[in-house]
Parts: C-alpha cells; structure tokens; sequence
C-alpha cells in the first residue's frame, strides 16, 4: 500500500502594526481556525472567475486546537465519451476536484501537507496555494493580517557541524515581524520588534567574530528552523582547515504514513518531531 508522504510548514499570522484586535481573535492560532472556518463557511473574499479554483472542506476540529481538512482545486475541463443510444461519440463538460490531506496544530501554527503529483509538482506550490486561499478569508482581511507558510527544515546536520566546528566565525539569519512565540529571545525576538518599528517587513542579521559560542548558534538555527526562517554560517572544522560556509536549506521535514493512519496519530507525530527540534522534548 502506498504512503501519504506529508511535509511539515510553519503558518504565521503577522498583526499590523499597533493595530488594536478584537480580544476574541489577539492569538494567532485564533487566526488560523477563524480563517479556516470562514472559508469552509463561505465567508471569503470574491475574486474573479478562474480556470482553477482552489478550495478548503472537510474540515475537521479536534481537541487541543488541531484538525484536519481537505485542500484542493476545481478544473472545469472537457470528456470525451460514447452516447450508445445515438452512436456517436460526444464532449462533455466536467468538474474535477484532485484534493490532498492536510493537518494542523493551531497552538503551534504547524500544518502538515501530503503530497500530491495531481494537484501540484510539491508541497511548496501548495502551500503558496493555500497561503493565498487563507489570505482571502473574511477574518483575515478584516483584522489586515499577512500570512505566511514556510517549510520547516531538518536542522540537525546543520546544528551537528556547529557543536563539532573548531571555530565558528559568523552566523547570519533571517528573521520577520513578531509572530511566532517561540522565537529565540537575544537574536529573533529584538530584531523583529525592531522591524516592526521600522515598518518593515523581513530583514537578515549577520554576527561575527573568532570564535562564537556554539550553544548559543545552535539555539538560533533551530529557533530559525522551527519558525520557518533561513540561517548560515561560517565555520573551521579543524584548527589547520579553510574556512566553510554551512547553510540551513528551506526543504521542509517530511514523514510517511500509511494511507488508513488516523489524521489525530499524524497530528501527535507532527507535534513530537517539532518538540524535538525546538526543544529537544518528545511530546
């Protein structure tokens, strides 16, 4: 039996800047199942008539602000068949609706997304899909939120080089406007403020020196990891070695399962391989 290989992204909410909220929607993981709800719901924003047309249903609420829905397209495209009764062969008009599996934890802003080779080449197209989808639900734009999906990396072989390297001379990070609440307190969480003063939007930090501590390296790459943003050093592996530059890629972490798995079993996994990698603790 074949597997649904599902990919792990991190979904943010940014907040206009100090915008006032209505109390009931001030967490971002409100945001998320706000979103959701208005679009299975019907409570969206009209765009024009298109070829394809992407849709969220089968939604799903579990306990502990998960869930799973179904995310897909609709195709109105032509068929060819055979009408016996007249012998001829004739087309016909017809809606195809290809769909893939998604699950969520909104405490966390974890959405895991099963591929599909029908619906797109990779997650990643479906996740700009989706991302736009969201963006278009009622609660969304009136609260004037930006939402962003980004693939969760596997940072562990990054973060091994790190703790092993001789000497580490430079990090450089990516980060955004705050959001995600567990970001690492001395790099992500200052500078997003400070973006946020400056009105802008995503910046990138750079830090050197002979030799940084790794400990505190490590705990930045997988704060970026676990919110989805970019990070790179440069490190000598030995004290005779050239200097390298090491980077932590943007391929989310992807896990199998077998297609009867239980959506709440995937949802508990996705959740302990994330624990792991921002806390080193297995749900």
């Amino acid at each position: 039996m074949k597997n649904n290989v599902f990919s792990i992204y991190r979904i943010k909410f940014i907040k206009p800047r100090q915008e006032s909220l209505p109390l009931e929607v001030e967490k971002s993981n409100n945001f998320f199942l706000l979103a959701l709800d208005d679009l299975v719901s019907g409570r969206c924003l009209q765009g024009e008539k298109k070829i394809f047309r992407w849709h969220i249903g089968n939604l799903l609420h579990y306990e502990h602000l998960t869930g799973y829905f179904a995310f897909g397209r609709t195709t109105r495209g032509k068929i060819e068949k055979f009408d016996e009764k007249q012998s001829v062969f004739l087309q016909e008009e017809q809606d195809e609706s290809p769909y893939t599996h998604c699950v969520f934890n909104a405490e966390f802003g974890l959405v895991a997304i099963a591929n599909k080779y029908t619906l797109a080449k990779d997650t990643k197209e479906i996740s700009k899909k989706m991302e736009k989808v969201l963006s278009r639900s009622y609660s969304i734009i009136r609260n004037k939120i930006k939402i962003e999906i980004l693939p969760i990396p596997n940072p562990d072989s990054f973060v091994k080089e790190i703790q092993e390297a001789h000497r580490i001379f430079s990090l450089t990070a990516s980060f955004g406007r705050p959001n995600p609440f567990d970001a690492d307190a001395y790099f992500q969480q200052p500078l997003a403020r400070l973006l946020a003063e400056a009105h802008g939007q995503k910046g990138q930090a750079t830090i050197e020196g002979e030799s940084l501590q790794s400990e505190v390296v490590s705990e930045i790459a997988k704060s970026s990891a676990a919110t989805g943003n970019t990070v790179s050093a440069r490190i000598q592996r030995h004290p005779k070695d050239a200097t390298r530059k090491i980077s932590l890629h943007d391929n989310a972490l992807k896990r199998a399962f077998g297609r009867d798995v239980d959506p709440k079993t995937i949802i508990k996994k996705i959740t302990s391989i994330y624990m792991r990698l921002r806390h080193d603790v297995v749900s």
